[in-house]
């Protein structure tokens, strides 16, 4: 959260803020926490582990061992070759994943010597593959309902130059890629059998986002956060994700070194130089380490008022904002950011220089939002999830109406982040401060703060339970 500063926020839209944080992307909506890990996309979830293994994603519930391997995914039971129950004690143990489950089917694999998938077989269908001494993929044998198709591989270095068929090796396709960038290089030209050329075009992740034929019809590349294609694009074009080989049959990534399952977010094998990279070994991306929290820090959103009808406040009396909080109990501190929506109109905020059309009416941290002023507070402590959603929503712009004021903008976002609802409904529907501290002193039962509930460091904001 942003805690420094006064005055109005600027931001819109796309901007991330310190800890956990939300971006927008082609209008669809990004949370991370504070290892920037992804919590939420649209309507995706996602929780993870202390060292990044999943715990929950898009609706499944993950169980991880010692080694970090996957040993359930709702009712799958993944195996490995060293079954997950000991470290691996040789390299030709290193527990490469011998049953996967992809959007295909559930694949039974066989590893070579080198820890390189040689067979793979799901029901009546069953690949080959043939590794050359540098470890590239040189051929695929698939044979389906009775069917066998041969593939080989052309190499320059590890990139993929042509595609051949069958055993007189016909050319099938052909590539040719970016020669500024030798090493996180990318495809820039694809031909096909059929003689008709395309270019490649590609976002800023590396991934092809679309391909454009000569003549036709141009083919658009659309991803799920994790690599899944949203709409599939066809089988015989196999660079898309991270602009490595989709084997479409697999439902998998191939990277050279071992295969990634973008269904779960992880690698078919270990990472081969071991824990040089990281401590997880089947992790596809990760946060760094040294961000995780050690310290026990605490978060609470709380909602503020300084009027009510107990107190005489007249309808359109006062003001309410949102108050941010993070605590740190071992060393007695906490820290804070006030958010409240002020019309550029109002004399406070003409005053002070800070009003500006083009930006958002939130003000952060505020001359006059000084939270010891406040007599009527209700707490909650959120998650790395709630703040998230808190971020997301101060990221958009709010502008000042008499239908979205200040008790409409603290209401409607304490309900939204905490699923608390502190009512601000007054009378005939208006939305009013002194709404929301009547609402506050039946939250509270009827003591006017729960600040008590916050381990606040000494010297804080007088928190006594003094009704009313």
């Amino acid at each position: 959260m942003v805690f420094a500063g006064t005055g109005v926020w600027k931001s819109k839209r796309g901007t991330p803020l310190l800890g956990c944080r939300c971006v927008f992307i082609n209008d669809e909506q990004y949370g991370y926490n504070a290892r920037d890990e992804l919590i939420s996309a649209d309507d995706l979830s996602y929780a993870y582990d202390d060292i990044g293994n999943r715990t929950t994603a898009e609706g499944k519930t993950y169980t991880a061992n010692n080694l970090n391997q996957y040993t359930a995914i709702d009712d799958f039971v993944p195996q490995y070759d060293d079954d997950g129950i000991h470290a691996p004690t040789s390299m030709s143990e290193v527990g490469n994943q011998t049953l996967i489950k992809t959007e295909t089917g559930i694949w039974s694999v066989i590893y070579n010597a080198e820890n390189r998938p040689i067979r793979w077989q799901s029901g009546d269908t069953v690949i080959t593959m043939s590794f050359d001494r540098m470890g590239r993929r040189i051929e695929m044998r698939t044979v389906k309902d009775g069917e066998e198709t041969l593939q080989r591989f052309v190499y320059d270095n590890y990139l993929c130059v042509q595609q051949l068929r069958g055993t007189d090796n016909t050319l099938f396709h052909s590539y040719v890629w970016d020669p500024t960038e030798p090493i996180a290089t990318r495809p820039l030209i694809f031909l096909p059998d059929s003689g008709v050329l395309s270019y490649y075009f590609h976002d800023g992740n590396k991934n092809v986002s679309d391909l454009a034929p000569l003549s036709g019809t141009p083919i658009h590349y659309d991803y799920t956060p994790f690599g899944p294609t949203a709409v599939h694009f066809p089988s015989e074009i196999p660079f898309g994700f991270s602009s490595e080989y989709y084997d479409a049959i697999l439902d998998l990534i191939y990277y050279n070194y071992r295969h990634y399952c973008p269904a779960f977010c992880k690698w078919a094998s270990r990472d081969p130089i071991g824990e040089k990279s990281l401590l997880n070994l089947y992790l596809f991306t990760s946060a760094s380490t040294y961000e995780i929290d050690v310290l026990g820090l605490a978060k609470y959103l709380c909602i503020l008022s300084n009027a009510s009808s107990a107190n005489g406040s007249g309808f359109c009396d006062d003001h309410a904002l949102l108050l941010y909080l993070e605590t740190n109990p071992s060393k007695k501190s906490i820290k804070g950011a006030t958010y409240g929506l002020w019309p550029d109109e109002h004399p406070g905020i003409t005053a002070a220089g800070l009003n500006d059309p083009a930006a958002s009416d939130v003000r952060i941290n505020y001359a006059g939002d000084n939270p010891r002023r406040y007599r009527y507070i209700h707490c909650r402590e959120i998650t790395d999830e709630m703040e998230c959603k808190l971020n997301c929503i101060l990221s958009q712009n709010h502008d000042w109406r008499y239908t979205n004021n200040c008790a409409s903008f603290a209401s409607e976002t304490f309900e939204e982040v905490t699923g608390v609802d502190i009512d601000a409904d007054d009378w005939l529907g208006i939305e009013t401060p002194r709404e929301i501290g009547d609402s506050i002193l039946q939250a509270n039962g009827g003591f006017p703060s729960n600040l008590g509930v916050i381990p606040t460091a000494p010297g804080n904001q007088d928190t006594s339970s003094s009704r009313r």
